[in-house]
C-alpha cells in the first residue's frame, strides 16, 4: 500500500527523493499541528532531509509511520481493500509499501534505465506481519503487546489517547536498500510489466494502464515466487525475510 510524503499539501507537498544507483530516502509526511508526542519525533531538518522538502515544512517534525525500526510497525488508517491485512497476521504473509519517489540528480545524473527521469511509483520497504489489532483489541491487549508499539508516532502521542484505526506490527523487513520500480519508466501513472504480471486487486482483477494502481492496496498472492525474485534481484538481503535464519 502507499505510504509517506508526496504532492498533496497535507502530506508533505513534496516527493522524497531517488538517486541514480536506485537508492533512496524514504520520508514520511509532516505531524498534524498541534500535536504532541513524548518523545518529540525529529524535524526534517534534525533527519538531515533539508535539500529535499520545501523551506517551510523544514522545522515541522515528521510523522515517522510506518516506522521501521528493530520492531517495524505501522498505525493504519483504514481503506478501501484493507482487510486482506488482517489475513496477514501472525506470520502468515508481508505488508510492503510503495512510495511515489522523484529523481534527485545530486549523487549523479546517468540513472539507471528503470529509473523515471521525473518521478515515479516504487516499493521502499515492508515487513512480516505479526500483529493486526484494532483500535478496540489494541485497548484491551496485554501491556507487552502494546509497547511492541512504543516507538510508533500513534503510541507516542499525549494530546489524546493512543489511537489508530488498526495497529500493525512485524518481524523480519525494514527499508530496501534498492527501491523496486512498479511505475512505468516513462509514464510514472501507468503500472510496468512486473506490477501488471505479478499484483492483482482485492477483489482479483488485473492490473492494467487504466487502473490506479498507487492509489489502491495490492495482492501478490499466486505470484509470490516471482516478487521475492525481483525484490531480491536488487535487494539480496530480502531473501532472508521470507526464510529467516533463526538464532
Amino acid at each position: 500500500m502507499h505510504a509517506g510524503a508526496n504532492k498533496t499539501k497535507r502530506w508533505g507537498g513534496f516527493r522524497a527523493p531517488i538517486f541514480s544507483n536506485g537508492s533512496f530516502i524514504f520520508m514520511q509526511f509532516p505531524t498534524a499541528e498541534g500535536h504532541v508526542h513524548d518523545p518529540e519525533p525529529p524535524t526534517y531538518n534534525q533527519l538531515g532531509w533539508g535539500p529535499y522538502v520545501r523551506p517551510e515544512i523544514l522545522n515541522r517534525r515528521v510523522h515517522l509511520d510506518p516506522n521501521f525500526g528493530a520492531i517495524s510497525t505501522y498505525g493504519h488508517a483504514r481503506r478501501p481493500g484493507d482487510e486482506v491485512i488482517f489475513g496477514l497476521k501472525g506470520g502468515a504473509g508481508h505488508l510492503f509499501f510503495m512510495a511515489s519517489l522523484h529523481f534527485d540528480k545530486s549523487r549523479g545524473e546517468d540513472q539507471l534505465s528503470w529509473i523515471n527521469p521525473h518521478w515515479g511509483v516504487y516499493l521502499i520497504g515492508g515487513f512480516r506481519v505479526k500483529h493486526v489489532l484494532t483500535q478496540s483489541e489494541f485497548s484491551t491487549a496485554d501491556l507487552d503487546v502494546r509497547q511492541t508499539f512504543r516507538e510508533n508516532p500513534h503510541y507516542t502521542r499525549r494530546d489524546s489517547e493512543p489511537i489508530a484505526h488498526v495497529w500493525i506490527s512485524g518481524s523480519e523487513g525494514g527499508l530496501l536498500n534498492v527501491a523496486v520500480p512498479l511505475s512505468d519508466p516513462i509514464e510514472p501513472c501507468k503500472p510496468n510489466e512486473f506490477t501488471k504480471a505479478v499484483f492483482r486487486t482485492t477483489t482479483g482483477k488485473k492490473i492494467t494502464e487504466n487502473v490506479p494502481f498507487y492509489h489502491l492496496v495490492l495482492l501478490c498472492e499466486e505470484n509470490a515466487e516471482e516478487f521475492w525474485k525481483e525484490v531480491s534481484s536488487k535487494n539480496p538481503n530480502a531473501r532472508e525475510w521470507v526464510n529467516p535464519v533463526r538464532k
